[in-house]
């Protein structure tokens, strides 16, 4: 939930509401690139290196480094600031904790209900790391990382479509075809 949920969020207050589902696909198609790439990068180094697991960790750290780099030339947006007609310095808004009892008491059922769900639903997600590492079982490390490309592939290949199809057939119906897909293929 630390990066997801934030993103998750950043993309519903910035998305259209009739284009969310394409949103969060087009989100799920980019951060699939990101996955393909550095698979594919960690198979060509793993061949380079003969499967040296330390150097791999090393040119992991690169990124890393990057992309906080990147977040310190992020500068706060001039809308979270007011202005006052009489003094146009800029007074920060106040943060309030929106995590109180009385907050939290307020949610009606329907709210505790969705979570129920949501909890059902995560029950059985699994990282998708842990193909990798059953594949491992009875692969090479290099053809195991190749079935997670391939993976990679079709998610970005489809999530950006489905996302689409869903903003302009209803999300309900998705949802169904999804629960529907999802039991036919655990028996």
């Amino acid at each position: 939930g630390i990066q997801a949920t934030p993103r998750d969020a950043l993309i519903a207050d910035v998305s259209d509401p009739k284009q969310i589902s394409a949103s969060y696909g087009l989100s799920r198609s980019l951060k699939t690139v990101g996955a393909f790439l550095g698979t594919i990068t960690a198979v060509t180094l793993l061949k380079c290196y003969d499967g040296q697991y330390r150097t791999m960790f090393m040119f992991a750290f690169i990124p890393a480094i990057l992309s906080v780099l990147l977040l310190i030339k992020i500068k706060e947006p001039k809308s979270a600031n007011q202005t006052n007609s009489e003094n146009p310095t800029p007074i920060k808004k106040k943060y309030k904790n929106p995590f109180t009892k009385e907050n939290i008491k307020s949610l009606n059922i329907d709210f505790w209900k969705l979570m129920a769900f949501g909890l059902l639903f995560e029950l059985s997600h699994f990282s998708d790391a842990l193909l990798t590492v059953r594949a491992n079982d009875f692969l090479e490390p290099i053809q195991a990382s190749t079935a997670t490309i391939a993976m990679n592939i079709g998610q970005l290949l489809f999530a950006y479509p489905i996302g689409v199809l869903a903003d302009k057939y209803g999300k309900k119906m998705f949802i169904c075809v999804c629960i529907v897909l999802m039991l036919l293929s655990n028996t």
